[in-house]
């Protein structure tokens, strides 16, 4: 196996880095999510000791937040630099999580069942890097959404091609000229077919969807919501409803 030479610490370029580029794109994976993808065929344990050698090797750390739950790896600066090289260019550098729990939402929505790989078509793309690329170096089928950046985007394959979704995680009130910028914004896109808001409760929902269709009307039908609550309970099974007033 061809490894890579950092201090006292061999990282294996077939599994070491890309776990490495893993934590970079997503900000942070849970040990379940790295385990899962990553040692298949090895118990979580396994996984487990090894991100500890990464960790006590200064290139992982292992966060919790202040009321000791949700734990999940990130990136060091390390880190970062070990794999600083092997990412395409980027129009500035930066690998840190500044909401913890809102990116764990994030890459909880956004993988889901394609937490073991991407099937023929699809794509994924983070909001690391959206903000990070070049955009020389993202994909072709990212619609044109004016300044608004969304949470990420999904590209599922269907009958007829694919289709291009974004994802808004809202777990947090923000004033209504925010709503109807990205709604406006969202309006006018080329080559988006949806925009599904992960919200905290129904009048999260109702209120976002004011704000959008005061905006832009004639393109409200694209937004959908789902509950943080069911996200969490049944991932990619959760009810998804076009319109704020279905769900509940």
């Amino acid at each position: 196996m061809r490894t890579r030479r950092n201090r006292n610490v061999l990282l294996s370029l077939s599994r070491d880095v890309p776990i490495l580029t893993f934590l970079w794109k997503w900000k942070l994976a849970t040990t379940s999510v790295l385990a899962r993808r990553f040692f298949p065929l090895r118990t979580v344990k396994r996984a487990y000791n090894r991100l500890t050698e990464l960790r006590q090797a200064g290139y992982l750390e292992f966060r919790t937040d202040p009321r000791g739950h949700n734990s999940v790896w990130v990136l060091t600066q390390k880190g970062f630099g070990a794999i600083r090289d092997l990412l395409p260019q980027l129009k500035e550098d930066g690998y840190k999580t500044e909401n913890a729990y809102h990116d764990l939402i994030c890459t909880a929505a956004q993988l889901g069942d394609w937490v073991d790989g991407l099937p023929s078509g699809a794509g994924l793309v983070s909001e690391q890097e959206l903000r990070r690329y070049h955009p020389e170096f993202l994909p072709p089928w990212l619609p044109k959404i004016g300044r608004h950046r969304p949470d990420g985007f999904w590209r599922i394959p269907n009958g007829s091609g694919a289709k291009v979704v974004a994802l808004e995680v809202e777990l947090s009130r923000k004033n209504g000229e925010r709503y109807q910028s990205a709604g406006y914004d969202y309006g006018r896109a080329q080559g988006l077919n949806d925009v599904l808001w992960i919200v905290p409760s129904q009048g999260a929902a109702s209120r976002i969807e004011t704000h959008l269709k005061k905006a832009a009307p004639e393109r409200a039908s694209i937004h959908a919501f789902v509950l943080l609550e069911n996200l969490l309970t049944n991932g990619w099974q959760a009810q998804v409803r076009r319109g704020a007033e279905q769900i509940g």
